[in-house]
């Protein structure tokens, strides 16, 4: 089936992508330009074999505008290093196909990929271009936001002013004491690798209206003298970071194929194919460009250089600085994703939240994660989030300094895919003696998906406690209830059983031994972690998880912060239904050497008390 766009070897199109057999592509917002010189020194190969320029018989727009794309290109193929390349042209045969199978086995150590035996007139050929940095630089661990979605990224984040990267990193514009019009311009960075021949240039800079015009831009632009300027070197306090590139697609020119030649000699004949695959990478480690064409029968302030927006990537030869690939980036498709789609909602240095920023942000991403970290939501804010829910679904969703009333307005939004919950409300709530009401606030919440909640540092009233602990979905997994203030006595944690629940950890100030009897009942075999931490538990809350036969399936038990006596040891120790336990934590202030040993000859595979070398690691979900 004929394709109009790019695609991918794997059969994915590619919708957001442009590629040209020369370099007068234009531009335009959100879509990306890559030319590369494969085609151009096919074309070369072509006509020295037609002793001149390709020609159909008929007049075609669309014809000749790709031979005008082809002509008007001003790198002039026999510039190129033939180290860099093979190309060949020529009727097809045994002989033909033997040369290339062989210049290429021998040149780049790999066959053709796109070669295949047909008879007429052929033209071949092949570019791979390595340009290694001598030191990797820096891989990103955080995720870039461009164009909408996170991608990985890589640059120059952790360094010092001997580090000898920083003289494989030259910056050719702007520098400090330019004037502000420079620094409109964007910057433009060159990256020096092993290979003295190529040049690696990464371009931030406004796009031309063709990607010709934004090359001679940006070649224009770089300074024969960058060596000897300080400001050629980045300082420790300034940044660099550049997305990871990688590509690798294949591009039929359609208008090219099926039309007889004018050509003397070839008059008639016809190709049934003309199809380029250009391969590109470029990460910590450095640029590898592999291109193959085919065409015949049938195959002073500091400078932060983020590349958060529009680039280009340019590889040349040295000698001339004559293009070998020029891929301008308008959109993540051309690059290495990073997954999942995450957004964080945070102030800013100056302790400030820009709203419309964080608006934009949520429209551009559509994100499977979202973390809010506002103390206090504006209004504004929470209808973003409530149009961004609606928008696609949101899997994880972590909202700190949240008030109930944001909370309460926030239900009206799409959480039905919502499998991951952390809530900590605004802590400077409580100094003014004021309880936020989550059970009231989530009651109009649809969480039938929900397998994580994460309840931090809130203050729960009785009938809240109660409601919200009486409304868990079946589907929860993990449940957390981290330093928080809730009601004594057993009313509280009552309500249906939770047989999926294999995660429970409750450090609240109320917690005592009759809300862990009540508690026990809820939970099921699935149950493997249970943390317990509060000032008002004794041992008669072990006791009880002793006789709790149906807890079966514990492999970690954490007692944290109160007192623990023999009898409640004695009883761990006994228990047949936790022999599978493997991790116990307990205090042991009143616990004797006797109840001690008993504990180890218990069949638990490890045992932790205070004062050994070994202790808990943080076991919490998500």
């Amino acid at each position: 089936m004929p394709r109009s766009r790019p695609w991918t070897p794997e059969g994915r199109e590619l919708v957001e992508t442009r590629v040209g057999l020369g370099l007068g592509l234009p531009l335009e917002p959100g879509v990306n330009a890559l030319w590369c010189v494969s085609g151009a020194l096919g074309f070369a190969a072509l006509e020295r074999t037609l002793g001149g320029p390709l020609c159909f018989a008929d007049e075609a727009p669309e014809a000749t505008a790709t031979l005008a794309e082809v002509a008007a290109s001003r790198d002039d193929a026999a510039a190129i290093a033939e180290r860099y390349y093979v190309a060949a042209a020529d009727r097809w045969g045994p002989e033909l196909d033997a040369t290339i199978r062989a210049a290429c086995l021998a040149r780049f150590g790999r066959e053709p990929s796109i070669l295949a035996p047909a008879p007429g007139l052929f033209a071949y050929s092949q570019v791979h271009v390595r340009h290694r940095f001598a030191q990797p630089f820096d891989r990103s661990t955080e995720p870039l936001l461009f164009a909408g979605d996170f991608v990985h990224a890589f640059g120059l984040f952790w360094f010092a002013d001997d580090d000898p990267r920083l003289d494989a990193c030259m910056v050719h514009a702007p520098y400090h004491d330019e004037p502000d019009e420079v620094w409109a311009r964007g910057w433009i960075v060159e990256l020096l690798g092993e290979d003295p021949g190529t040049r690696l240039v990464v371009a931030c800079v406004p796009p031309g209206a063709t990607l010709a015009a934004t090359v001679d831009e940006v070649r224009g632009r770089l300074r024969p003298d960058v060596g000897a300027h300080p400001d050629a070197r980045l300082r420790t306090d300034e940044r660099l970071e550049i997305p990871i590139v990688d590509l690798d697609l294949c591009q039929r020119y359609e208008a090219l194929t099926d039309r007889p030649l004018a050509n003397p000699g070839f008059v008639g004949e016809r190709f049934a194919e003309c199809i380029q695959r250009v391969g590109l990478r470029l990460d910590e480690n450095g640029a590898e460009l592999r291109s193959e064409f085919a065409m015949g029968g049938s195959a002073g302030r500091r400078r932060r250089l983020v590349a958060d927006r529009p680039f280009l990537v340019l590889l040349l030869q040295r000698d001339g600085d004559v293009p070998l690939v020029a891929a301008w980036i308008e959109s993540a498709e051309l690059l290495e994703r990073a997954s999942p789609r995450r957004l964080r909602i945070r102030r800013g240095d100056d302790d400030r939240l820009d709203v419309s920023a964080a608006k934009a942000s949520l429209e551009r991403v559509r994100p499977e994660r979202l973390e809010v970290h506002v103390d206090l939501l504006p209004v504004a804010l929470v209808d973003a989030l409530i149009d961004a829910s609606r928008r696609s679904p949101i899997r994880r969703l972590e909202l700190r300094g949240i008030d109930d009333l944001s909370l309460e307005r926030l239900a009206a939004g799409s959480w039905a895919e919502l499998t991951w919950l952390h809530l900590e409300p605004d802590r400077y709530l409580s100094l003014y003696g004021e309880t936020v009401s989550l059970s009231a606030a989530l009651a109009g919440w649809e969480l039938p998906a929900l397998e994580t909640l994460i309840l931090e540092h809130c203050d729960l009233d009785d009938a809240g406690a109660a409601e919200l602990f009486g409304s868990l979905p079946a589907s929860l997994h993990h449940l957390f209830v981290l330093y928080a203030k809730v009601p004594a006595g057993p009313a509280w944690i009552a309500g249906p059983a939770m047989p999926a629940l294999e995660h429970l950890e409750l450090r609240a100030d109320g917690l005592d031994d009759a809300a862990v009897e009540r508690v026990l009942p809820r939970l099921g075999p699935a149950l493997a972690t249970l943390e317990l931490e509060s000032k008002h538990l004794s041992g008669a809350a072990a006791l009880r998880i002793a006789e709790a036969t149906h807890l079966s399936g514990l492999r970690r038990l954490t007692f944290t912060g109160f007192a623990f006596d023999d009898a409640a040891v004695i009883a761990l120790a006994g228990a047949p239904h936790l022999a599978g336990l493997e991790f116990l934590r307990f205090p042991t202030a009143r616990v004797s050497a006797h109840a001690i040993e008993i504990l180890e000859r218990s069949p638990y595979l490890r045992v932790w008390v205070p004062g050994m070398s070994h202790g808990p690691g943080d076991h919490r979900a998500g």
